[in-house]
């Protein structure tokens, strides 16, 4: 996945992101300020893909089924898209757009649909119109890793309805972060501290 992003960071300077996955694992991500792309890594091994492009943060999952996110996940998107949080009265939020996208068969692709999300999106495509031919799709990304460059999945054009899922990550304190990991106190950045 690392070289994945690599190739597209290379291909797509003028989006940022593409951080590394491992970030995850120690809250690492650094908060982006314009258009992005990320992969992210949740649990059970499972591969997503989010994006900010003209605003609005988006997330692309090819094996999505109910509307509430893993914590891991609403963690890595409150830390990367920290610059988007809204505010409603006293509430903050971070607004996530879930797209509704191509499902994967089986449990062993959402890695390359992940990068597939990944390279569209950066190429402007509309991904909720988009079928990828996933039995082509390991070829094709072992032929973009060797020429170390990215050329468009095999796909066809499809209209699937499009009604956008909104969900709103609250997030709390002056650290912009969701409780995530049980009972909150205070975090080591309380906006009182010298």
């Amino acid at each position: 996945m690392h070289f994945a992003q690599e190739l597209l960071k290379e291909q797509f300077p003028q989006i940022e992101g593409w951080q590394s996955t491992l970030l995850a694992q120690n809250n690492g991500f650094i908060p982006i300020k314009m258009d992005a792309i990320q992969i992210h890594v949740v649990s059970e091994s499972h591969w997503v893909t989010s994006s900010r492009l003209g605003g609005t943060v988006t997330l692309y999952d090819s094996r999505r089924v109910g509307r509430i996110l893993s914590s891991p996940l609403t963690h890595q998107l409150c830390q990367v898209y920290r610059t988007s949080i809204c505010e409603s009265g006293d509430k903050r939020f971070l607004a996530v757009n879930v797209a509704i996208v191509q499902r994967q068969h089986g449990s062993d692709d959402c890695g390359l649909f992940a990068i597939a999300f990944a390279l569209h999106a950066a190429l402007g495509q509309c991904l909720e119109e988009t079928e990828f031919v996933q039995a082509d799709m390991r070829n094709h990304l072992l032929k973009c890793f060797t020429a170390r460059k990215f050329t468009p999945f095999p796909t066809s054009i499809v209209r699937r309805e499009c009604n956008p899922r909104i969900i709103q990550l609250n997030v709390f304190c002056c650290c912009q972060m969701p409780a995530t990991y049980g009972d909150m106190v205070q975090c080591g950045q309380h906006s009182d501290k010298p």
